[in-house]
């Protein structure tokens, strides 16, 4: 048996030599091939190294190259709600209340519920949840050495925020960008930074998918447009009554920091 992985991290023209050598391994009985893909990155690769003969969305197309390699395809899903708090506990310590101050890898248990709250909101992958769980593993170590301890809310929005970037990374960058511009302009002055304390996450959210416009008409960026504003403003996992002052512009930048939503004012254009 023959595993294959990392193939979605080669440039397309090494991608096609690994397909067309497994093609000729399984042709034998001696071979069978597990391939762990990102079908999305193979099937742009294929259509890049031939281009002319299968497009994006054409007939044929990279996935249907795929669809005469692979016989047996299994896609992994997102933990259903079911299966979440038994993955969870598998990937978290969670504190001892009696041991003394808690290491930065272990959780105190209001923040192993505020994880599981809101990945009960939100459709994530293991390996997006288990990067959350990182993430916020290294990011208590930097609030901790500077002296900060968020309070519930502010946890409940930074597991909130890690959450959405992980799942929504395109269009929260947009979100982030906005926000970053929204912290810029209120803090030039006393009166601009009294904004803040009245300017609440959710609104601001909910103002962002009020005015905001898709740039194309991408069917599957319009349905994960209609999935994130479900996401963030049909259920709870974004706090009511938090004000943009109490997250403060320093844990913002920290939350940026720590999401795969590229720099603030990246376009994917440039």
């Amino acid at each position: 048996m023959v595993y294959i992985d990392d193939l979605d991290r080669c440039p397309p023209d090494r991608v096609v030599e690994v397909l067309e050598a497994i093609q000729l391994l399984v042709k034998t009985p001696l071979f069978i091939a597990v391939l762990a893909i990102d079908e999305r990155y193979i099937s742009r690769a294929l259509e890049k190294y031939y281009q002319g003969v299968l497009s994006h969305r054409g007939s044929p197309s990279g996935t249907d190259y795929l669809e005469k390699i692979i016989q047996v395809p299994y896609r992994v899903r997102p933990i259903i709600a079911s299966n979440l708090e038994e993955y969870l506990r598998s990937q978290i310590i969670i504190q001892d209340n009696g041991m003394g101050r808690a290491k930065f890898s272990e959780f105190s248990r209001q923040e192993f519920n505020l994880v599981l709250e809101c990945c009960k909101q939100v459709d994530l992958s293991p390996r997006t949840l288990k990067r959350l769980i990182n993430v916020y593993k290294l990011f208590k170590v930097v609030c901790r050495t500077r002296g900060n301890k968020p309070s519930h809310l502010v946890q409940k929005a930074i597991i909130a925020l890690f959450a959405l970037s992980g799942r929504y990374t395109h269009l929260m960058r947009s979100i982030f960008n906005d926000m970053e511009t929204c912290f810029e302009e209120n803090r030039t002055s006393k009166k601009a930074r009294e904004n803040l304390q009245t300017l609440h996450l959710e609104t601001y959210v909910r103002d962002f998918f009020k005015h905001c416009k898709l740039s194309d008409r991408d069917k599957y960026l319009e349905h994960e447009f209609q999935k994130l504003k479900h996401d963030a403003l049909y259920t709870t996992i974004l706090p009511s009554k938090l004000t943009l002052q109490e997250v403060t512009y320093e844990i913002f930048n920290l939350i940026r920091s720590f999401s795969f939503v590229g720099e603030v004012g990246y376009s994917e254009d440039s």
